[in-house]
């Protein structure tokens, strides 16, 4: 066998679906080892519902690129799922036409005030009755988030200036706010740092300052005057999405893997066979040994287990039988995943406003502190207005995560609902929530998280470091988390599986180049050598 990948979710499929168009291996010389009984990973759509990852973050160019900024890689210029979309597109149709849904028309998490507010794309209550869309205490929160952000960004670019830079990669945005952002005057503008929580998966706690520096557009300098509001908005920089509307699908995240299967893929995935062991043998070639005892030998083998499954890999101690570099082993002990939870409730009425995308509510600190569960913002996806399901999609990421992880569905559910009541000044919606569904990621063994993070001191050799390939270049680490531009997304699980393909592609002309040099090397009445290639 020429390659072995671990792992069919977006990554292992991407990097064997290129590998297979690329014609530099036969479907026979590949086998893709999946510990599931389905593919997809993190991608798993059920009963029409997305249970993992929902979103095409953007259906246009990237941020860098639309804006002539050259500081990103020129490989990431366009979303790669749409390019799988266009695949099964009829032809005459337009892919985001046929297979999408439009909720915003952008980043609703980084840019609440033009892409919810002006849009009308969001609701929001507190303390039992709703904020009119009108209200001063609106574009105050705003100004104030921002005015936060900038302050923090301004904080972080000076200790890089004074040389310091080092620091911003173990200060917690966080902990920045509170020394440069002052006090919180409008207990809305939590729910605003709330939103960019949810974007980033993780409590402010939890990220690290450098991921905010040099957020805004040409370091431009705002005024605090209300008719200016819109330019704290639209001239902030998302990290990690893509120029134009954010979509849901119309058949689910699996019609965008579905492309992948082509070609002879699907027929060389292995479900139900987690691999539990694997080394680097004196052949120079990775054994690797799965849970029901099949062994599988391979020239290289493609490694896309996520994050939490990779740290925990490593600490078991008899996975990688052959150790990994220290450096290797240091980056990814500092990754983290992060809880993020979707609670997915039907109702058999609709009590909530029809149109907008998302509902947002906000209670006192006081209230959050003595309901010891749910912190003081809570943010809901209306899946009446996008799909026309009578439910609601509570996500719980952060501090709200970590206290819903290993509780019994009724707990997390009754916390959520109890939520509802008091921001939206309900009573008794217990008996009207019919089904509930809540997604445990970080609870799944082959997860350990929804997706991933660096932590607080990761440093940009840390990220480098965890995509080296290993062992003579034969153990090619993939997945998400090594595409540190657009970590904890399907866009960067696909960009890391065409690298893989890129590094097993340089991996086996390495080995042509030695072959041939071998025939040369050798007497005219010698035989013809063989390729390596077990099976």
């Amino acid at each position: 066998m020429r390659v072995a990948i671990v792992g069919a979710g977006a990554s292992g499929l991407q990097c064997a679906h290129s590998l297979l168009s690329s014609k530099a291996i036969t479907p026979e010389q590949l086998t893709i080892l999946e510990a599931r009984d389905r593919i997809g990973g993190r991608v798993h759509t059920h009963e029409g519902y997305d249970l993992g990852a929902a979103w095409v973050h953007g259906t246009g160019a990237d941020w860098g690129r639309r804006n002539n900024n050259n500081k990103k890689n020129d490989y990431y210029h366009n979303n790669p799922m749409m390019k799988l979309l266009q695949k099964t597109t009829p032809v005459g149709a337009l892919a985001d036409q046929h297979h999408l849904r439009c909720v915003c028309n952008g980043n609703p998490w980084m840019r609440p005030q033009s892409v919810l507010h002006q849009a009308s794309q969001i609701q929001l209550y507190q303390n039992g009755d709703p904020i009119d869309p009108a209200d001063p205490v609106i574009p105050a929160s705003l100004r104030e988030h921002y005015t936060r952000l900038e302050k923090v960004t301004k904080y972080g670019n000076q200790l890089y200036a004074q040389g310091r830079g080092l620091e911003t990669a173990h200060v917690s945005l966080q902990e920045a706010l509170q020394q440069e952002g002052g006090p919180v005057q409008h207990s809305l503008t939590l729910f605003y740092q709330h939103l960019l929580e949810c974007w980033y998966g993780a409590a402010a706690s939890e990220l690290q300052l450098c991921e905010f520096i040099d957020e805004l557009n040409d370091e431009e300098e705002h005024s605090n005057d209300v008719d200016d509001d819109h330019q704290w908005d639209t001239t902030y920089s998302p990290e990690g999405d893509f120029y134009g509307p954010h979509c849901t699908l119309q058949r689910g995240m699996i019609s965008v893997l579905e492309p992948l299967l082509c070609d002879g893929v699907q027929e060389r995935v292995h479900l139900g066979e987690p691999v539990i062991r694997m080394s680097h043998t004196e052949n120079d070639t990775i054994l690797l040994e799965t849970q029901r005892g099949s062994l599988f030998e391979a020239d290289c083998c493609v490694l896309t287990m996520p994050a939490g499954c990779l740290r925990d890999a490593l600490r078991q101690g008899n996975f990688f039988m052959t150790p990994l570099s220290s450096e290797k082993q240091e980056a990814i002990e500092f990754l983290q995943m992060g809880t993020y939870k979707k609670v997915m409730m039907t109702f058999d009425h609709i009590f909530w406003p029809t149109e907008p995308a998302f509902l947002g509510m906000v209670r006192s600190l006081e209230a959050s502190e003595s309901s010891k569960n749910l912190g003081p913002s809570l943010l809901l996806d209306n899946l009446w207005a996008s799909q026309g399901k009578p439910c609601i999609e509570a996500v719980l990421f952060g501090h709200d995560g970590t206290w819903a992880t290993g509780k019994p569905d009724e707990v997390i559910r009754d916390a959520v609902l109890d939520f509802m009541e008091e921001a939206m000044g309900k009573s008794d919606l217990r008996p009207h929530c019919i089904d509930c569904h809540i997604t445990r990621w970080e609870e799944d063994p082959y997860s350990r998280g929804a997706y991933s993070s660096m932590k607080l001191g990761c440093l940009l050799r840390h990220a480098e470091d965890l995509r080296q390939p290993e062992w003579n270049g034969r153990l090619i680490f993939s997945g998400e988390a090594t595409i540190t531009e657009f970590e904890g997304s399907v866009h960067a699980a696909l960009f890391s599986g065409m690298n893989a393909k890129d590094n097993v592609l340089r991996l086996l002309e390495r080995e042509e180049g030695a072959a041939s040099a071998k025939v040369a090397d050798q007497p005219s009445n010698s035989s013809d050598p063989k390729i390596l290639s077990i099976a």
